[in-house]
């Protein structure tokens, strides 16, 4: 049956019919002088409304993508078109998170074959911020597109280029930048098209259209649930495509239309249903709303509650308007509320009967409150504590203590008169509490808890304690304030708590010291709350080891060294009193080392001199020239001059002597 054939039955059943008018907010029209369509509309978050489709009137070719934002009364915000010298034309919108828009359809002007995909994104005024393509050398058509939880796409259609049949579901999920991050088809050898796609709360897919290829009749209903790579496990009916994107460059165009606001009337008819075998659908439901105004001390900001045959809250505007939209007929019962205020009445029950309620108001009263006590004092110890709370009969309070310490064990809210029980926590640790003061609130009044802190002191006995290499055991006589606790702990693994780790006042921490095997004296600690005491070791005897032993020289002389090993806390000193035999470095160390000395050159007898280190003995052995007679006494008083500067040995010296006295 042709389109309008079908329209004008339905205006001649209407006119027919007994009437009955249904409300309408507003009805407005959007076109030019050509034919135009309109695929997708959502609300945005300004309350206003996005709508896509395509418009021959306002085309740069054939037909373009169009555009329009709406405010909440239907008014063009802004409108524009996109396409090139083709065919273009729009089939889903959606508002994304950044307040911009992702737009999907298809393209004759920019396809790589006869139709491509098309997506647009744009920013919150209409213009573009990236545009691509995607299709093979056939036609393809996107039907419906939504923004992802990861902020890209996911985009559904149908595809003649790729897949297994003429026609094929094909879904692209997209990043945020429209690039593929998968494609796939989805069909048998007829022809199957995809309408609607959505994301699932398991972070797959559901997809809805029609096939040719599957079911009962000629052409079925097909919903396939995806998961988050576009898989259906056990599936074959899936392909892999592979369609290029192109960038495109479209400039969006002004469109110039104006809302016009229409007269059309919605009516009601008395017709009689008939019992048929079809899937009954729900094509339209009339809603109608609940109004009124909050007036009195507070306007703004007044919860609203309905509650009835429907369950919703909403806040008063500025003038202490609110309204409940949406609500089909039955019982509903409104309820006002704000924290420290009484409305009158307290609550108002109305119904709907195919027509809007208004006047459903209120008037509110600020609620006043007293409280007895309004202060009370704790030791350390703390407590429990009550608030007698005095205040009009329908004026509801709420309780609340601003610090961790404090609980409200009893009277957390109320209405009218009541009483409020609290208790306050210790103020007692293993160190010094400062005073404390806490606030607990009730209604508009305020009462102050303050608590007084906790000292805690300690002492220790003894604070030293010196022990042999071999070790022992010991005590500390802990001395500390009642009630206060403490910890101990060693600061080393070769002294162990053995006993009193903790403890609450006065007590005794036992403690043994392990033998010291090496040659170093050591030094640790035992720390019991913020005292300590130090725990000295003795060493075993330092050993030492030189090599070589002994060294021979020449009568050049020369120089050499000698390497000392021992433990890495022992020192040691290096000496020599033969004035030949010079310490050139490492006269003392710690540790391993190294002994430098030199060997003056020798014109006289064959000689020996000892180098001590850490009482280990290094003799210096060197060799001699023949003695001439000494003669003269010119000739005794050079040889003396050789043994001074250490040329010679003293023998050297008595022998020329006793040579220049025995003629």
């Amino acid at each position: 049956m042709k389109p309008r054939c079908l329209l004008r039955i339905i205006l001649l059943i209407l006119l027919l019919s007994p009437i009955s008018v249904f409300a309408t907010e507003w009805a407005k029209t959007y076109g030019g002088s050509s034919s135009d369509y309109v695929k997708s509309i959502q609300q945005t978050t300004d309350g206003g409304y996005i709508v896509a489709g395509s418009t021959y009137s306002f085309a740069a070719g054939v037909i373009d993508f169009w555009v329009l934002k709406l405010d909440s009364s239907g008014n063009v915000t802004w409108q524009k078109t996109y396409g090139g010298s083709g065919g273009d034309s729009a089939s889903s919108i959606q508002q994304t998170t950044d307040d911009g828009y992702i737009v999907a359809g298809y393209t004759n002007s920019f396809a790589a074959g006869v139709i491509d995909f098309w997506v647009l994104k744009l920013d919150s005024s209409g213009n573009v911020t990236w545009q691509k393509t995607y299709g093979g050398s056939e036609s393809d058509f996107a039907s419906s597109i939504q923004q992802t939880t990861d902020g890209g796409y996911i985009v559904a259609g149908s595809t003649h280029s790729f897949g297994a049949g003429d026609e094929d579901f094909w879904v692209l999920k997209l990043d945020s930048s429209g690039n593929v991050t998968w494609q796939k088809t989805y069909g048998g050898s007829g022809g199957d098209s995809a309408s609607s796609i959505q994301q699932t709360t398991d972070g797959g897919y559901i997809v809805a259209g029609s096939t040719h290829s599957f079911g009962a009749g000629s052409s079925d209903i097909w919903i396939l649930k995806l998961d988050s790579s576009g898989e259906i496990s056990g599936c074959d009916i899936i392909k892999t495509s592979n369609a290029p994107v192109s960038n495109t460059s479209v400039t969006p165009g002004n469109s110039s239309i104006v809302g016009s606001t229409s007269n059309a009337l919605i009516f009601s008819t008395n017709i009689q249903p008939k019992v048929t075998s079809a899937v009954v659908s729900t094509i339209c439901v009339p809603t109608f709303s609940i109004s009124g105004t909050v007036s009195g001390d507070v306007i703004e900001g007044i919860t609203m509650t309905l509650s009835g045959s429907g369950s919703e809250t909403t806040l008063t505007n500025t003038s202490g308007n609110y309204t409940f939209i949406g609500l089909s007929n039955g019982s509903y019962t409104v309820t006002p509320n704000k924290s420290l205020y009484t409305f009158t009445p307290a609550s108002r029950t109305v119904s709907i009967a195919n027509s809007n309620v208004t006047g459903v108001s209120f008037t509110s009263s600020r609620c006043s409150y007293s409280i007895s006590p309004t202060s009370q004092f704790f030791d350390s110890q703390g407590g429990t504590g009550v608030i007698n709370v005095t205040s009009f009969s329908n004026c509801t309070w709420y309780t609340q203590s601003n610090v961790s310490w404090i609980t409200i064990t009893s009277g957390s809210s109320g209405t009218g008169n009541g009483t409020i029980y609290y208790s306050v926590a210790s103020n007692i640790s293993s160190v010094t509490t400062n005073p404390r003061t806490g606030i607990i609130t009730v209604g508009d009044q305020t009462f102050t808890v303050t608590q007084e802190g906790r000292t805690c002191t300690y002492s220790i006995s003894p604070s030293n304690q010196e022990y042999s290499y071999s070790g022992g055991t010991g005590y500390i006589n802990v001395t500390a304030t009642s009630g206060c606790s403490w910890n101990a702990q060693s600061s080393t693994s070769w002294i162990t708590i053995t006993s009193g780790k903790s403890g609450t006042g006065d007590g005794i921490v036992n403690y043994s010291v392990a033998a010291n095997t090496s040659a170093c004296p050591r030094t640790g600690t035992i720390t019991i709350a913020d005292q300590s005491v130090s725990i000295t070791q003795q060493s075993v005897s330092c050993s030492y080891s030189i090599s070589p032993k002994e060294q021979f020289f020449s009568t050049s002389g020369g120089i050499a060294y000698i390497t000392v090993t021992t433990e890495s806390c022992c020192t040691w000193t290096a000496t020599c009193i033969a004035s030949w035999v010079t310490i050139t470095s490492g006269s003392t160390g710690t540790g391993n080392g190294t002994v430098n000395y030199s060997v003056a050159a020798n014109n006289g007898s064959q000689r020996t001199g000892i180098i001590t280190i850490a009482g280990q003995t290094f003799t210096v052995k060197q060799d001699g020239t023949p003695i001439t007679e000494c003669t003269t006494w010119t000739e005794v008083i050079d040889k003396y001059n050789t043994y001074v500067s250490g040329q010679a040995a003293w023998n050297d010296v008595i022998e020329c002597y006793n040579q220049y006295v025995s003629p």
